[in-house]
Formats: C-alpha cells, structure tokens, sequence
C-alpha cells in the first residue's frame, strides 16, 4: 500500500553508493572495481559488515595450533589453556573484518581516510600472503609488521561533516601516482608523531596524578595525628591501625 510505497521511498532517499575496490590474494587474478550500497541517515562504514560473508565463505579451516598459538599471545597461557580446541576454533573461524588504516582522516585530506579490510583470521585460517596489499602499506609508508593474508579490500571513509560515511575509492586510485597515496607518507608521519606526543601525555598526567596523591597522603599525615605512622623505641614502623609492618 501506500505505507510501503512511503518507506521504500525514504529507503531510495538515503542510499547512497561509493566505489571499492577488490585485492585477491592470487596475484594471477585482477584487481576489480565494486560498488556498495550504504542505506540510511545514521552514518558508520558499511564495509565492515558487507565483507564479512566473504571472509566467511573463505573455504579455509582455522589450524588448531595457530588457534593456540594465537590464544597464548593475547590471553597467556594459563587462560589459553582453558579454552577446548573446538571453542578457539569456533571463536576465530566465523568471519570478521578487520580494518587497516592506510591513511587516516585529518584536515589535510579533507577528512577522507583510506582502509584495508582483510581477514581478520586470514593467517590462523593458513590464507596465502598477498602481496599487493603490503605492497601498497608500504607505498603509504607504514613500516608493517607482518604480511596480511588472504583476499583484501580497499575503501574510503569521510567522518566531517559528521556522521562518519563511506565514499568512493577507484581501482585508478591504487596507482602509485595518484595524489592521495603521494602525501600518505607525510600525513602518516605526522600521525605517528601526534599519536607518540599524545601517548606522552598520558603517561605523563599519570605520573602526576600519582606524585600529587603521594603528596596528599604526606599531607594528611602531617594535618591528621590519628592518620600519622609511629615508630617503636627499636624504630620499626607501626601504621595507624596498630599493626607492625
């Protein structure tokens, strides 16, 4: 009825497509051009959940081992060695999306950030490495760790004017010429540094909030007899509740 009518026309009213793009794993099989549907005014990136069945339907099983191996390095392993085989592989074999920041948004590039999305179990799963997708890490200037494994995906997000939404990346985008990829290093850069200062800073306010507590309870000690510590005549500490340390 007309009610329906109303509803897919609101639907039509906020959908939006974008561009992504396709990095197989087989450097035999091209890289392809998709695109994606993003429904509704609430924002958030869409890839994450439109990945995921095909991280899901990967067709590779988690190796046991690797399962463990994973659980002892993120858990330790008395907690690893709770888990059963069966619940570490059904924790990491279902499909899940994980994303990859190739160049994150900041004024300089008008807001728009740039991810790979791989699969998040890829190597647990004993994906093939993919070569194009380091490569192109690289090109941005991001000193990576380990190889990402299995099939990958290139997309772009834009978070200003809020809300956060995804917006087109081209396949021609990949080319190491194009501008975006060009200032990746720098604007990288500039992250990390901001990243290190701002981690500096917290640390930093711990410290003090630590120091200026230590202060207090000098503080209240002095101000406060009953709070004071007293000392024996063969001067061992006794605490204020009149039990020797």
């Amino acid at each position: 009825g007309d009610t329906h009518r109303r509803r897919i026309r609101s639907m039509a009213d906020t959908e939006h497509r974008f561009k992504y793009v396709f990095i197989p794993a087989d450097e035999s099989i091209p890289v392809e051009e998709r695109e994606g549907i993003a429904v509704g005014s609430a924002g958030g990136d869409v890839l994450v959940d439109l990945l995921r069945p095909h991280f899901l339907r990967g067709g590779s099983l988690v190796d046991a081992d690797a399962a463990r191996k994973e659980a002892e390095r993120h858990l330790g392993p008395e907690q690893a060695a709770r888990l059963s085989p069966d619940r570490l592989v059904a924790a990491t074999e279902s499909g899940s999306t994980e994303t990859f920041a190739l160049v994150h948004p900041a004024s300089t590039n008008g807001y728009r950030g740039v991810y790979l999305y791989t699969d998040e179990c890829g190597k647990l799963k004993s994906l093939p490495e993919n070569p194009r997708a380091l490569e192109l890490a690289q090109r941005c200037g991001i000193d990576v760790r380990h190889p990402f494994h299995g099939d990958a995906f290139v997309g772009a997000v834009k978070t200003s004017p809020p809300p956060m939404r995804n917006v087109s990346f081209t396949e021609h985008e990949l080319d190491p010429g194009a501008p975006w990829m060009l200032v990746a290093p720098a604007e990288n850069a500039v992250y990390a540094e901001t990243f290190r200062e701002f981690m500096s800073a917290v640390e930093g306010k711990a410290t003090r909030e630590e120091l200026e507590h230590r202060r207090e309870s000098r503080e209240t000690e002095e101000t406060d007899p009953g709070r004071r510590s007293r000392r024996t005549s063969e001067g061992e500490e006794i605490p204020p509740h009149g039990l020797r340390l």
